[in-house]
């Protein structure tokens, strides 16, 4: 008795898991929708042409090869969502990026009409994807705020004058740092503005930080788009981000982490709870966190021994780079070097703090808890002394 009603368990199991299973693949076979592209290449017969697939930043899947005909080209397949997509031609390194989607799509490509900055990247002209109106959209303002700083960028490069230079490069900085700031608010409203489009989606992940606008308005924008595009891999992956930014702001515990220091042995963040501690993320390459090493000298030998710690995190890839800096100028303080795990992508504790530019200090009490970030000058060493009480 015993066996048999084990047997119709098993049985009533096994008709339930294929019945799911059926489901979901029919779920998944309903998701993927059928495209068209249809394409014109002119100075690039006959010449082999792949297209990937760019469901989210620094991702590729191949979507199918080709070659050019009589100046000519298309490809099918399916795909679940609009994505951005690229067209590239191995033979001659040249390649052309749009936005492709459910249905049909058409690009003319022309080697006399490349970027003004790449002489590789050729300029489309897409007819059929709403998703690439949008993506047109967004980079005609974003050329319009960067008009000014591109200007004097080149200014800047023809001056010889040493005192000359020195003020342009100062005016350019000043310009650089304006700009980021406006695209940044910009990303995000038009983010908001545009919130059932994959694209508006995809370009939000160059702005998913937290340096120049609260994190509670990102999060709104986050929030703000629609279900359908929260099924997309970008949405996801700016989702991860936006909970790694929520994870370190103020009053939240610092997440732990262990490193090497230059001798090579581990160095945890626990293991300095009790004082206070200045994360200071940084590189040997990084011109203004190199600048900042002699303040942060004055400001470590002034409180070094009422329990204040730095503790610097550099994001260089090359560690003979890291210890010949810290050799040079000769910094006092503990430094351990981030780990890249995966090849060009962003360095593993740089994740895990959603460090998005360097140098980014964050400062934490003796409890080890996140009390501000990004703090200079008198307002930090007040802060600081107001902990260390």
């Amino acid at each position: 008795m015993k066996s048999n009603i084990s047997f119709q368990k098993n049985l009533n199991r096994a008709v339930l898991f294929t019945a799911l299973f059926l489901c979901f693949l029919a779920s998944n076979i309903n998701a993927q929708k059928m495209f068209e592209l249809k394409g014109k290449a002119v100075g690039l017969n006959n010449a082999k042409i792949v297209l990937f697939g760019i469901p989210e930043l620094r991702t590729q899947d191949t979507l199918g090869v080709s070659a050019v005909k009589n100046n000519k080209f298309s490809f099918k397949g399916k795909i679940a969502n609009p994505m951005m997509a690229r067209l590239f031609f191995p033979e001659s390194n040249r390649y052309a990026s749009f936005w492709i989607m459910p249905g049909t799509v058409e690009v003319d490509l022309d080697t006399a009409k490349v970027s003004v900055n790449y002489a590789k990247e050729l300029v489309p002209v897409v007819r059929g994807s709403s998703e690439q109106l949008v993506y047109d959209q967004f980079y005609a303002k974003t050329r319009s705020l960067s008009a000014v700083l591109e200007e004097e960028s080149k200014k800047l490069k023809s001056i010889t004058d040493p005192e000359e230079k020195k003020k342009q490069e100062e005016k350019v900085s000043e310009l650089r740092e304006e700009y980021t700031t406006n695209s940044n608010k910009f990303n995000w409203e038009f983010a908001k503005e545009h919130n059932n489009s994959f694209a508006a989606c995809f370009i939000l992940s160059y702005a998913m930080n937290d340096y120049y606008q609260p994190v509670e308005k990102l999060q709104s924008v986050m929030n703000n788009f629609s279900e359908n595009v929260k099924k997309s891999l970008s949405y996801k992956k700016n989702l991860e981000e936006l909970n790694a930014m929520l994870s370190i702001q103020p009053g939240k515990t610092a997440p732990e982490f262990t490193a090497k220091d230059p001798e090579g042995k581990d160095l945890s963040l626990s293991s300095l709870k009790g004082k206070v501690v200045l994360l200071d993320f940084w590189a040997s390459w990084c011109i203004p966190c190199v600048a900042s090493i002699p303040s942060m000298k004055e400001l470590y030998n002034a409180h070094k021994e009422k329990g204040f710690e730095i503790l610097g995190v550099s994001d260089d890839s090359k560690e003979d780079a890291w210890k010949k800096c810290i050799q040079q100028n000769s910094i006092p303080w503990k430094n351990v070097i981030d780990r890249f795990p995966i090849k060009y992508r962003p360095a593993e504790i740089c994740t895990l703090y959603s460090i998005h530019f360097l140098p980014t200090t964050i400062l934490l009490d003796k409890n080890g808890i996140i009390v501000a970030k990004n703090l200079h000058g008198k307002e930090l060493e007040e802060k600081i002394k107001e902990l260390l009480k």
